[in-house]
């Protein structure tokens, strides 16, 4: 009876009990708040970098644009200068070396012209210049299968649907349809390998790709021939178009 009496008030005492109950209810909520920490912490640097993207190839395609053909003509040496500027527009989310050279950033600088004169567009590539990089990344305006015979401003004819895949409209209204007789276009595009720094199980790595085109401010750039003119430190940009994709 006595075994039995103890056991019973050990039982009711054990139920009334609450020490250590604040601490399971942490242990449980820990993991909640840690997930929305994470989370909250892996979206604004995700946000961070898209704008940094979109800044980036806005201003090394604005940069472009502004060069004065007739006083001071595009040199593979500034082009070459102006992706090395990338590491700093993109820091700390680059790893670019001051040889235009990322393992996680690819620099697409097209020159596109219609050269047709009737009233049937024929947008044509007249140029491109690349960042080197161990990141692929295949531009939207290079001829489908990048084959050796894409020899700038002849046979890289720019299709209406390589144009809506950059984000151009197109169709009869769209973009390609209502460009003018030797109306000029430079396109920058930009990707990059985005990793979270987070469990890769709850996000995924992905190639980021952000675009953005101007048009020509003091005169037609389409005499720039890259690998021509390069004088610089850095290593020699390789030609095109068959190695710039």
């Amino acid at each position: 009876m006595c075994l039995m009496h103890f056991l019973k008030h050990k039982a009711r005492t054990f139920t009334r009990q609450e020490e250590g109950v604040a601490f399971i209810e942490f242990a449980f909520a820990i993991t909640i708040l840690l997930l929305l920490f994470l989370g909250c912490v892996e979206l604004t640097r995700y946000v961070i970098i898209i704008q940094k993207l979109e800044k980036t190839v806005s201003e090394v395609a604005d940069v472009v644009t502004q060069t004065d053909p007739s006083t001071s003509p595009l040199t593979d040496l500034e082009m070459s200068q102006l992706m090395d500027a990338v590491q700093y527009m993109m820091s700390p989310y680059t790893t670019m070396s001051n040889t235009y050279t990322s393992s996680n950033t690819r620099i697409i600088i097209t020159d596109i012209q219609n050269i047709s004169s009737t009233a049937t567009p024929n947008p044509v590539i007249m140029w491109q210049f690349c960042s080197r990089s161990g990141l692929s990344g295949t531009s939207y305006y290079s001829k489908l299968g990048n084959t050796s015979s894409c020899t700038a401003g002849s046979t890289c004819t720019i299709t209406d649907a390589q144009f809506g895949a950059a984000g151009f409209s197109t169709g009869t209204s769209g973009f390609r349809s209502n460009m003018q007789t030797s109306e000029e276009l430079v396109v920058g595009e930009v990707y990059y390998a985005y990793l979270p720094i987070t469990n890769q199980k709850l996000l995924t790595a992905a190639t980021l790709y952000r675009m953005a085109a101007f048009m020509p401010r003091l005169g037609a750039l389409t005499s720039y021939v890259p690998n021509s003119t390069y004088s610089g430190s850095s290593p020699e940009p390789s030609p095109v178009p068959s190695s710039c994709p």
